[in-house]
């Protein structure tokens, strides 16, 4: 337990320990050390704790009581990310899981990350909603979206692996033009973003439903082809470009729009006769 400031300017083995912050003022992390290793980290505090550094945790990272003040750095962490209580402030920071081995993030609302990233080697799996002000990436493994909603402020990008959960969503809701890079497929997808959300690949993506908010627009015309096996629902802007949007899957679907949506080729491709799709507005 440490009451007071971690300084550090030689090693320390963490082996398997667990290191807990427990002051009742603030507490800093520093030293010359450039990024301090740690094993497992647990906030437990009556008030704030403030790396002035990159941390390394190979192990689990807990906060209980009290804040952790993320800072202008990226933090590694190998195993879960668990929030019972206190703050989490992540002010310009990049959380990024790096694990060999599963891993977990929980938090509770209304907790936001800054930027967000899995490069761990197996897979993360939230077991909360997420609020990301940054950018998104999922750099390597699997990312397990469940069924949890998961507002996203900056950029979008996908390379490797990716599980749906039936019923996730995401929620664009920048304040500046957004972008999702590769081939993303989603459960669901609302854009609240009254700027722009775009694609920026020429490549297959798959949406079960997508709904563009008053005011806001969604453009798929970098998409070679995008597949909607629900429905489309629109009260903003839909810019197609030269792209297909292919309506498909079993199912009934519905077009339901304020005002007339422009598509550039439109396909319908159920599974069966009896599958329809419904437009309320003129396409």
């Amino acid at each position: 337990k440490v009451n007071g400031n971690w300084q550090q300017d030689g090693t320390f083995i963490a082996g398997n320990s667990t290191v807990t912050f427990t002051g009742t003022g603030n507490q800093n992390i520093n030293g010359t050390v450039p990024s301090p290793v740690f094993a497992n980290f647990t906030v437990n505090s009556s008030s704030t704790v403030a790396p002035q550094k990159p941390l390394d945790i190979n192990g689990n990272f807990t906060i209980q009581t009290g804040t952790f003040v993320a800072g202008n750095y990226e933090h590694f962490i190998s195993s879960n990310f668990t929030q019972s209580g206190g703050g989490f402030d992540a002010q310009t920071s990049t959380i990024t899981f790096d694990g060999s081995g599963a891993q977990t993030v929980s938090v509770l609302s209304p907790t936001t990350f800054y930027c967000f990233k899995y490069a761990g080697s197996n897979s993360l799996t939230p077991q909360s909603n997420l609020d990301i002000n940054g950018n998104f990436t999922e750099g390597n493994g699997t990312f397990n979206c469940g069924n949890y909603t998961y507002k996203i402020a900056g950029n979008m990008m996908n390379n490797i692996g990716w599980t749906l959960g039936g019923n996730s969503t995401f929620a664009f809701d920048g304040t500046s033009p957004q972008t999702i890079l590769n081939g993303i497929n989603f459960d669901n997808v609302i854009v609240k973003n009254t700027t722009k959300v775009l694609y920026s690949a020429d490549t297959l993506s798959q949406i079960k439903n997508i709904s563009i908010d008053a005011g806001c627009s969604f453009d798929s015309s970098a998409l070679g082809y995008l597949e909607i096996l629900g429905n489309f629902t629109s009260s903003g802007t839909f810019v197609n470009g030269g792209s297909t949007t292919t309506f498909g899957q079993t199912g009934n679907s519905t077009i339901w729009t304020v005002q007339n949506s422009t598509f550039n080729n439109v396909l319908i491709n159920k599974s069966a006769l009896t599958d329809m799709v419904s437009v309320s507005k003129g396409i």
